[in-house]
């Protein structure tokens, strides 16, 4: 089950309330000009979703009464569909896409009597993090002008609970509904997706379609999966929007997050950037559990290039966190259609090492670090404004170094330091990565921002140099410096 919230003006509810009918526009506002394609193909994108079974709430703009709320909660009575014919008064759109909904079943009352919840009290659950996959109702300046917004079934389950705090028993019955039947030439609204592989919106709106349906090929890509959403806040205050996001169960009450970001046709290396700083955004969300849930960084594109496919293949072997996930779109029936799959992992050509490690200087870095923490080491020289102390060893071999201002005591960075007397290898680097990922980043609530990663080994496999290089060059992170001793 899915559920969404879905604009409407005060005028048009009257109508739809009562016929059951819900319909987004074609054209431009107060006017008879339709919309660009790309622009209606995300109309279309944010309501292909809808199924029967979801919760839906209606969150009705008082234009004419003047008077705002969510009104709820219902049910989609068919899939959505296109239909020109004219239903409500406005004499310059007719809202084509649509789909018909009735009260949600064991909720009639509340529907009958029209009642509504104030948007204040659905920021207030926003604010204290009762809500997280909605960060606002409104429209936002810079920001894709959208009526229907697909949020977590978990976050309806809340707004159905305000519903409940609020209804009362002798609530006045508004007018009844009549349900519109099912049309019967009716066009299903994926007819209307076109010119895939050339707009973002066709390939994102196949995949909701796609995902709703609950596709083979889509439970392959994101085994167990059970709910899913698009265009939502990666978080609330970087105003950035994840294309589509994925939920998928581990066990009782922990899930993996599959982040999609999509490219019309090549997904080149560096817009790999993008996706792995939602990754890190992502990760410290409250909703989020770091030492039980799981996140992945799905790149979604016609075709790869090869520095991508190479990343990938260095990421997946060398880091067991946030694989990364190259899906393939092929198009079909004349880019009206496609087909996913994860790109295959072909063998990589060996390359020379792309980085060279810094000479550390003395030959017993962990004696270094004992003595010289306070006063300066090559990897953290002093700089006057901070005071150093080894506040954690996880191992013999690995030193957790806080960095504090000198004038305030605060802590303001850690260096995570590891020492390896051998030649640093994949699994060397697996060890390293898991202090990184459970010891040292809960201390700073998981802003890697605020590590500095340094390794310290007496040589270096290429393929791992290979991939420091580019991880460096990919991440928003601070890069992890590198010495030879």
């Amino acid at each position: 089950m899915g559920a969404f919230v879905c604009q409407v003006s005060d005028t048009d509810w009257s109508i739809s309330r009562v016929r059951g009918i819900y319909g987004n526009r074609k054209n431009k506002p107060d006017s008879t000009t339709p919309l660009r394609l790309q622009d209606q193909l995300s109309v279309i994108r944010d309501l292909i979703a809808v199924r029967p079974g979801d919760l839906i709430f209606f969150h009705v703009i008082g234009k004419e009464f003047g008077i705002s709320g969510l009104h709820g909660p219902y049910t989609p009575s068919s899939d959505p569909y296109f239909d020109n014919s004219p239903i409500w008064k406005n004499q310059k759109e007719v809202f084509p896409f649509r789909f018909l909904f009735k009260p949600y079943p064991g909720y009639e009352a509340i529907c009958d009597a029209d009642m509504s919840v104030r948007v204040s009290d659905i920021y207030q659950a926003i604010e204290a993090l009762q809500i997280w996959s909605l960060a606002t109702l409104e429209n936002e300046r810079n920001i894709e002008r959208r009526a229907v917004r697909k949020i977590a079934f978990t976050d309806a389950q809340t707004i159905l609970n305000i519903f409940l705090r609020e209804f009362r028993v002798n609530s006045q019955i508004a007018s009844l509904s009549v349900p519109s039947p099912v049309p019967a030439n009716i066009i299903p609204m994926r007819t209307q997706v076109s010119n895939v592989g050339r707009y973002e919106n066709a390939v994102k709106a196949l995949l909701m379609d796609k995902l709703a349906d609950s596709h083979p090929s889509l439970t392959a890509l994101f085994p167990n999966y059970v709910d899913f959403m698009n265009e939502t806040f990666v978080a609330p205050t970087t105003r950035k929007l994840m294309d589509i996001l994925v939920i998928s169960t581990i066990n009782e009450g922990n899930y993996h997050y599959y982040i999609v970001e999509a490219k019309n046709s090549n997904f080149k290396l560096g817009e790999l950037r993008q996706l792995m700083l939602y990754i890190d955004l992502f990760r410290q969300r409250a909703v989020f559990h770091p030492s039980k849930d799981k996140i992945s960084a799905c790149a979604l594109a016609a075709k790869f290039a090869p520095d991508t496919e190479n990343f990938r293949n260095m990421h997946n072997t060398l880091s067991p966190y946030d694989p990364v996930i190259l899906i393939e779109y092929k198009t079909t029936n004349q880019a009206k259609d496609a087909v996913f799959a994860e790109l295959p992992v072909a063998t990589s050509p060996p390359q020379n090492p792309s980085i060279s490690p810094i000479p550390w200087g003395t030959p017993s870095p962990i004696k270094d670090i004992i003595a010289n923490v306070t006063s300066g080491l090559p990897c953290c020289p002093n700089n006057g404004y901070f005071s150093r102390n080894i506040s954690k060893q996880p191992t013999n071999n690995s030193f957790i170094i806080e960095e504090k201002n000198k004038l305030t005591s605060q802590t303001i960075s850690l260096c995570y330091a590891f020492i390896w007397d051998k030649v640093f290898s994949i699994s060397t680097f697996h060890s390293f990565l898991k202090i990184l990922y459970e010891e040292v980043a809960p201390l700073t609530s998981y802003n890697f921002r605020a590590i500095n990663p340094v390794i310290i080994s007496s040589g270096y496999e290429p393929l791992t140099l290979n991939y420091i290089a580019t991880y460096n060059d990919l991440s928003v992170r601070r890069p992890i410096l590198v010495y030879d001793w």
